[in-house]
């Protein structure tokens, strides 16, 4: 089942859809919300950013993102940060688990005021992630 699909069977309504061409500024925004400015990006794992800067990891990340889910009425939610749909959703986040069986890509959910992030590998048996991320600052979308 794809995302979309999944998202719409949830109990989450889906309010708008940005199309994977204009996913581009999506990132920035990422980027500005939560990847430290001395970073440069370039030769950089987006991995190693995330296990350098991440508040919380793995277990810990769960924990704080199932906290944290009922603060929100709206997420951003998307598979990769380019290239990619990214839907804002309204309503009650489901836990962890029901994202990590929602797609076998990389997930990625934004609160709606940019304050946190989690990110969610596709290779977590392997170490990495999932990486729940505080924003430097709110950034306006």
């Amino acid at each position: 089942m794809m995302l979309a699909e999944r998202l719409a069977a949830s109990k989450l309504a889906i309010v708008s859809v940005t199309r994977p061409t204009r996913s581009a500024d999506f990132r920035q925004l990422w980027k500005a919300a939560f990847v430290p400015p001395q970073v440069s990006w370039r030769g950089e794992e987006i991995w190693q950013v995330l296990e350098d800067h991440a508040f919380a990891r793995k277990a810990k990340a769960r924990i704080e993102f199932d906290r944290r889910r009922g603060e929100t009425g709206r997420l951003f939610v998307s598979t990769a940060l380019g290239g990619a749909h990214i839907f804002l959703v309204e309503g009650s986040a489901p836990d962890t688990e029901w994202w990590r069986n929602s797609t076998s890509s990389d997930l990625y959910l934004v609160s709606a005021d940019w304050s946190w992030c989690l990110v969610m590998s596709h290779e977590e048996e392997m170490g990495l992630g999932p990486y729940f991320l505080l924003g430097e600052e709110e950034v306006a979308i």
